[in-house]
């Protein structure tokens, strides 16, 4: 695989260029035929013959979000992990009604990750074929919700900060999430971290809530990364990753600086405040 390394919004991006090739295979669910792209940490199924290009182009973008998100969060030795037999599988659906129907799905839906699945057996993204805002948004998504959670056990991590982190390579999402919570400061409408830390937003059925509860979180870890830097970020992670609570893996990474998420959020809307 070839590599190009980018430099996106302050956070460096291997790109990698696949130059695998499709064979068919024979599944054992649904009874569906699916083609196959096999790449260093994942396997691309597919439907369609004729959408071996997107295949591709869903591949290479994977491999690179791998190692991206690996630095990202500090998971140093994480290339030598997903290989071979433990590849993750991106399972790409023609359409919506055939995502829907064999995973059951809710049609609203726009694909999911899961690290131990029942029915894919193993680590998988499943999606259905989308525009180009599948390769951009959905996919580092769910391929950082996987890594994420290899590195630290989900009940660690709270949903805030792991639908965050998830977002980190959402480019487009950046300056709308800042944007929003100037806006929600300036309302006196700003989520008092110490209540998002305790929000499972999963059962949320209001999407004004949950666009708010989206940006903002990716506001807050962006404000972490671009203020305290890379050594302080990776350290946040490795303390939660050891078990500790969020206060106390804050108080270790940023020592003097951040003591707790009421000391985050003051120095996160000063940070807002700024012209």
């Amino acid at each position: 695989m070839l590599k190009m390394r980018i430099l996106i919004c302050g956070i460096v991006m291997w790109v990698g260029i696949s130059t695998a090739s499709a064979a068919v295979q024979q599944v054992d669910f649904g009874g569906l035929e699916w083609f196959q792209i096999k790449g260093k940490h994942f396997i691309v199924y597919f439907q369609n013959g004729d959408d071996q290009s997107m295949a591709n182009t869903a591949l290479s973008r994977a491999e690179g979000y791998y190692q991206n998100v690996g630095e990202l969060i500090g998971h140093t030795r994480y290339s030598d992990f997903w290989t071979w037999d433990d590849r993750a599988k991106i399972f790409i659906f023609a359409d919506r009604n055939a995502f829907s129907s064999v995973t059951g799905a809710p049609l609203w839906s726009t694909g999911y990750s899961d690290r131990d699945s029942f029915l894919f057996k193993s680590r998988v993204v499943v999606t259905y074929r989308q525009e180009e805002a599948f390769y951009d948004s959905i996919l580092p998504h769910e391929v950082t919700h996987l890594i994420l959670h290899d590195f630290i056990k989900q009940s660690n991590v709270p949903v805030w900060l792991d639908e965050a982190v998830a977002q980190m390579y959402e480019r487009s999402k950046h300056e709308k999430a800042d944007r929003l919570c100037k806006a929600l400061l300036a309302n006196g409408q700003i989520i008092p971290l110490e209540f998002l830390n305790r929000w499972d937003i999963r059962g949320e059925q209001d999407s004004k809530k949950v666009e708010i509860f989206y940006l903002q979180s990716l506001s807050v870890v962006r404000f972490l990364y671009r203020e305290y830097g890379v050594d302080s970020f990776h350290r946040f992670f490795r303390e939660l990753r050891d078990g500790k609570s969020i206060d106390d893996a804050l108080r270790s990474a940023y020592t003097g600086k951040i003591h707790s998420l009421g000391e985050l959020q003051q120095r996160w809307v000063d940070f807002l405040k700024r012209p």
